[in-house]
């Protein structure tokens, strides 16, 4: 799919998991070979998920505790200016973590997870997103998955809360952009889909376990005693029923809606 707009576009891909975006991503990029794709974990102009986001003396000390280590962090590691400061980001995963410790050190200081208290949280948000000026991008799920995703489990902010959030980060965009939004037939089927892929060797569910006890600990969670996989879909119907509010009410004409062959009706 040869992507007919300026080349000063950005293209961002969202959905639930299991909607398809991903393998929509990856034909878009191996098609469109003059823009530069992000997924998940990837050292983004934007996103910070699966990212360590770090001031100066928290990186330096970093690097003094895993000096074994330190070339390997730096690699994957870009510096920004923040007002008279840097702020270090790190892509974690993508280091050779050599123990759980390691792992531990560097995801603390990710934003997520309800690290940081919303309005915080929405504010790295928005500098991060209005900095940006950049064109011919392919993102994954850095429009509206990882955000609403905070929002919805770790705040009180109710739908018009979030819809005005958007509206004003839209205001102060420096680039051009257009969303591509896959939305499941049967959110349950997608679920189970995914579910019954991402299996260990034992056959063990570990994306569906890990995905549950995650959304368990969380404020939504505790509050909706999520357990089971029919809980996890009814999140999932939530936060598409608010994805799709945002879609119409800010993002106007620059948006499509597919309904994704995963978890067909």
């Amino acid at each position: 799919m040869k992507i007919g707009v300026s080349e000063r576009m950005n293209i961002f891909v969202e959905g639930i998991p299991g909607s398809g975006k991903s393998t929509f991503l990856k034909k878009l990029a191996s098609e469109n070979k003059s823009y530069t794709a992000y997924y998940e974990g990837d050292l983004s102009p934007i996103e910070l998920a699966w990212c360590a986001y770090l001031d100066d003396k928290e990186y330096n000390s970093l690097l003094c505790k895993y000096q074994s280590s330190a070339n390997d962090i730096r690699k994957n590691t870009i510096i920004e200016r923040d007002g008279k400061k840097y702020k270090y980001i790190v892509s974690y995963t993508k280091i050779d973590l050599q123990t759980p410790e390691m792992f531990s050190d560097f995801e603390k200081y990710e934003i997520y997870g309800g690290r940081l208290e919303i309005r915080k949280f929405l504010d790295v948000i928005k500098k991060r997103y209005t900095s940006y000026y950049g064109n011919k991008k392919l993102f994954e799920c850095a429009m509206l998955q990882n955000i609403v995703d905070e929002v919805l489990l770790f705040s009180d902010l109710n739908d018009n809360d979030i819809i005005n959030f958007y509206d004003g980060l839209v205001k102060d965009f420096k680039f051009d952009y257009f969303i591509y939004y896959f939305e499941p037939g049967n959110i349950m089927k997608a679920l189970e889909k995914i579910s019954n892929e991402r299996i260990n060797e034992n056959g063990d569910k570990v994306w569906l376990n890990s995905v549950i006890n995650y959304i368990k600990g969380t404020k939504y969670g505790k509050k909706n005693d999520v357990s089971t996989i029919a809980d996890l879909a009814k999140y999932y119907e939530k936060r598409i029923s608010l994805e799709k509010k945002i879609l119409k009410k800010v993002f106007s004409n620059r948006y499509q809606i597919f309904e994704s062959a995963n978890g067909g009706k």
